[in-house]
């Protein structure tokens, strides 16, 4: 029996030691390659046979050749490829990711391929387990959050982080889009203010409808307008207003007006006191009293 010379097999075939090693699979057939005295057609057919070359891709056996014959290269691959991911992640608005996951990211690129858009999958899915809890604060995240947070409150609307958690991570699956979370948000201010339901899914927000009132209920209880959202209850109830007809939407601003003098904290007004003061001196002028 020839004795398996693994110098002519790297000369011959391009099958160092190491590699061949690495795979068990691959050594058997070596040592039938020399004993046989096989031809290059034939090493090459029997190379293509194997289960390890079929299950794995060209990708893949790259990198695990390269794994075996040039380790150093390869950590080095994988140190810029955890660089390549973190710097992705932090654009998203993900910082502070484990290693461990930086890890499995790197591998996924190096090994299975992954481009960016599989690794942003990825990323949704991770979101919908719960794996990133507290990361939607920046990036590409942030801005989602952020523009979608904005909507809600123009349109009274108090949504907790997990709607904003499933939407997004949703948009980096591909099973939802930006325009499909508008649209739930709309939907929602509809239903809470039914009488401006055409108007709210036709783009226009609650808060500016709400404006009038709230100009109105600032001037008559000498507050800040600006700081009233439609989460008061007197402007949710003005806008929820139903006539004697049934029907729903704003309470007339002059009956919104005259309601407000009714509430206590008008009482505590310059304007009330002022007024009050006016009708006290024009009744003691009408009973001929002078001061």
């Amino acid at each position: 029996m020839a004795e398996l010379n693994y110098a002519v097999l790297q000369a011959e075939f391009g099958l160092p030691y190491q590699l061949l090693n690495a795979v068990p699979e691959r050594m058997r057939h070596a040592e039938r390659m020399v004993r046989e005295d096989w031809s290059a057609e034939r090493v090459k057919a029997a190379i293509q046979g194997t289960n390890w070359w079929r299950s794995n891709t060209e990708q893949q056996r790259q990198y695990l050749i390269k794994s075996v014959m040039d380790p150093a290269t390869v950590r080095q691959d994988v140190d810029n490829a955890k660089y390549k991911v973190k710097a992705l992640l932090s654009s998203m608005g993900y910082t502070n990711v484990a290693d461990v996951y930086l890890d499995r990211m790197a591998h996924n690129m190096l090994y299975q391929g992954w481009d960016e858009a599989r690794i942003r999958y990825d990323v949704g899915v991770e979101t919908a387990n719960g794996g990133f809890r507290g990361m939607m604060e920046s990036g590409e995240a942030g801005d989602f959050a952020n523009k979608m947070r904005t909507l809600a409150y123009q349109n009274g609307l108090q949504l907790d982080d997990q709607w904003y958690t499933n939407y997004y991570s949703g948009i980096l699956r591909g099973t939802t889009t930006i325009e499909q979370a508008t649209r739930d948000i709309r939907n929602q201010a509809a239903a809470k203010f039914s009488g401006f339901s055409e108007q709210i899914l036709a783009g226009q927000n609650v808060m500016d409808i709400a404006s009038p009132y709230m100009q109105s209920m600032g001037n008559i209880l000498e507050i800040n307008s600006s700081g009233l959202n439609l989460f008061d209850p007197t402007i949710v109830e003005a806008l929820n207003y139903r006539d004697d007809n049934g029907n729903v939407g704003a309470k007339p601003l002059w009956r919104f007006e005259v309601d407000l003098r009714k509430d206590p904290r008008w009482l505590e007004t310059n304007n009330a006191r002022e007024g009050m003061m006016s009708v006290a001196h024009k009744v003691a002028q009408d009973m001929g009293v002078a001061y």
